[in-house]
């Protein structure tokens, strides 16, 4: 029977490690992607401004101060890049240290009893639209009324 237990468990978690790969590996993607298009981006225009310089001197010149620009700029992205997931790797690893927990689900619990409730409030509107005309013949009836309601300010 302990056995059978084990068994629902480890699918219970294989769901949600699969869904976590596939969101980390979508934000790395969509990170390097969009660093990479800005890089490609800026190196164009750079490009533009050089082949502007009118004696090739300037143009040296220009090149040289680039070459050193991006060379600062990987060294200073890949510092922040190793500070930051070392760092949240770091506050990740104490939190879990420091509350005792021996899996995800205790340490979960654990995180649960140690926040505050958030005490949930009840609906003040609809919240069931079934088309974005629905939604904004709503909003527009909300904004009418709220309108015609008398302000309450100190001013």
């Amino acid at each position: 029977m302990g056995d059978q237990a084990t068994g629902e468990e480890d699918v219970r978690h294989q769901p949600f490690n699969k869904k976590a790969i596939f969101m980390i590996t979508v934000g790395s993607v969509a990170s390097v992607v969009s660093f990479g298009y800005t890089f490609l981006q800026s190196k164009k225009s750079e490009i533009k401004e050089i082949t502007s310089q009118h004696t090739p001197q300037e143009v040296r010149k220009q090149m040289a101060l680039l070459r050193n620009g991006t060379k600062m700029a990987s060294k200073a992205l890949a510092y922040s890049w190793m500070l930051s997931i070392g760092g949240v790797s770091l506050l990740s690893y104490a939190a879990w240290k420091l509350s005792g927990a021996r899996n995800l689900n205790d340490f979960r619990q654990k995180a649960g009893d140690a926040l505050p409730i958030i005490p949930k409030s009840e609906v003040q509107g609809r919240n069931d639209f079934h088309s974005l005309k629905d939604l904004a013949d709503y909003l527009e009836e909300e904004d009418a009324r709220a309108k015609h309601l008398p302000c309450n300010d100190a001013s």
